[in-house]
């Protein structure tokens, strides 16, 4: 099989590597990297006629792709059209774009696959995911996949992990869910911040002082929080903002950087609130940060006292 793997996203391609070599159970001594132009295209072409020596399974990974683009590829191109189903060339790119006109990458296209790797795109995160667990013989709603990966805020090295304990957990029945994630995967410090944020705007004050709790017994500082609560604040004001332009989730989503689902959460919450709302938690909580700084007010009274709704 033949891949092209391109984009800025290192950490991801990486992983698409590996899941490649664990998925074909390539040996590690049948794997081998070139880097242009350190080694050569001959370097490449030898490996690719030569027998290996513990598997007939090999994986040869050529990075800096882009170079090849101006050498001399008439052997790879001729080898694309009649390859070798034991080798796995792997083509490695860490540029943001790739050139489809060029003769080398239609043929990985034609037999192989083309893969884009940009973190900035969110989609592309769902995507990876989404093969991820296909390819692992696991089933698992798209509604079920953007709720573990807005969880854990994109972390795509996250993710990862705590999607391999899940398939660990699940391996019997191979049928990962929503009740699964929240039995297996521990809440992340954003995804409290939303809840707080959300328990304070609801004016659910139980809750309010219960997350609040819940922070300060795991240690984290009162002006550490009140940032993150600001940002979560200026986060619903921006999409109620964008919403009442006429901007689509989706749009929404990519200006703002987060995953769509994070955008519909915070849309379902904005319906019944204003911009003038989101601005004077905003105003509150500023005044507040910059009088604990003077020295006017204690920390943790001033954030009970914000989480109460009393004046301060």
């Amino acid at each position: 099989m033949n891949y092209l793997l391109y984009g800025i996203d290192k950490s991801l391609i990486n992983k698409e590597i590996d899941n490649i070599i664990n998925k074909n159970n390539i040996l590690k001594e049948s794997i081998s990297e070139y880097i242009l132009p350190d080694n050569s295209v001959e370097d490449i072409i030898e490996d690719i006629t030569t027998i290996g020596m513990f598997s007939n399974k090999k994986a040869i990974i050529v990075n800096n792709f882009n170079l090849l683009l101006s050498m001399d590829t008439s052997f790879l191109e001729n080898y694309l059209d009649n390859y070798n189903k034991d080798i796995y060339l792997i083509f490695v790119s860490n540029e943001e774009k790739i050139d489809s006109r060029k003769k080398l990458v239609k043929l990985i296209n034609k037999n192989g696959k083309v893969l884009e790797f940009n973190k900035k795109d969110i989609g592309n995160i769902n995507k990876y995911f989404k093969d991820y667990i296909k390819d692992n013989n696991y089933d698992m709603k798209d509604i079920d996949i953007n709720y573990l990966i807005n969880r854990l805020s994109n972390n795509i090295d996250l993710i990862k992990n705590e999607l391999d304990k899940l398939m660990l957990y699940k391996i019997d029945d191979k049928i990962i869910n929503r009740e699964d994630i929240d039995n297996l995967i521990e809440p992340s410090i954003e995804e409290e911040i939303y809840n707080l944020t959300d328990a304070v705007i609801k004016k659910d004050i139980k809750r309010s002082i219960d997350l609040y709790h819940y922070f300060l017994d795991n240690n984290y500082d009162s002006i550490a929080m009140i940032p993150m609560i600001g940002n979560q604040f200026r986060f619903l004001y921006q999409v109620k903002k964008l919403s009442s332009m006429g901007k689509s989730n989706d749009v929404i989503s990519k200006e703002l950087g987060v995953h769509p689902y994070r955008v519909k959460l915070a849309i379902e919450t904005n319906y019944n609130y204003t911009e003038d709302d989101y601005l004077k938690y905003l105003y509150k909580l500023a005044t507040m940060d910059e009088r604990i700084k003077m020295g006017e007010l204690n920390k943790d009274l001033a954030l009970e006292l914000f989480l109460l709704d009393k004046d301060i």
